[in-house]
């Protein structure tokens, strides 16, 4: 009996404490799914610091908190800061207007002719496509670290 009532108390804590992350969850892309795996993951490492039992705990808690840690790159999404530094560096300030039509104009500090403007465009195409490739490569570091660790992750 007494085992069932600990079983309904920490049932009920866990409603509580999952309950503000579901209630903002959405199921449109992947973000959502990193900020469960997140908060999963990251209570799992808090367990197994101070909770866990057998010898290799304390390696198991490091193992999560690389995954956690991959997890808040990708949830932060600090990948446009980290590659727009060197473009916002060489451009300068971007100037937004609207024209008469109605349509954005955007002109930086640093392009001031026809031959800029191309340079720019292949620079912007550049850093988006960096800021890709960081994401994929965190991704595919959590995964691989995931493939290889997740069915160990066990007290």
């Amino acid at each position: 009996m007494f085992k069932k009532l600990r079983h309904l108390r920490h049932s009920i804590k866990n409603v509580i404490r999952w309950f503000p992350l579901i209630w903002n969850d959405k199921d449109w892309d992947s973000l959502y799914l990193f900020k469960i795996m997140s908060y999963k993951i990251k209570n799992m490492e808090q367990y197994f610091r101070v909770h866990g039992h057998y010898v290799g705990c304390k390696k198991t808690a490091k193992e999560m908190e690389l995954a956690y840690l991959l997890l808040k790159r990708l949830t932060d999404d600090i990948y446009n800061d980290i590659v727009f530094k060197e473009f916002d560096i060489k451009w300068g300030k971007a100037n937004f207007s609207i024209n008469d039509d109605g349509s954005l104009n955007v002109l930086y500090e640093n392009e001031k002719t026809p031959e800029d403007k191309i340079e720019l465009i292949n620079d912007l195409e550049k850093a988006f496509d960096k800021e890709w490739q960081l994401k994929k490569q965190d991704v595919n570091y959590l995964f691989d670290l995931m493939k290889k660790k997740v069915l160990e992750w066990s007290d």
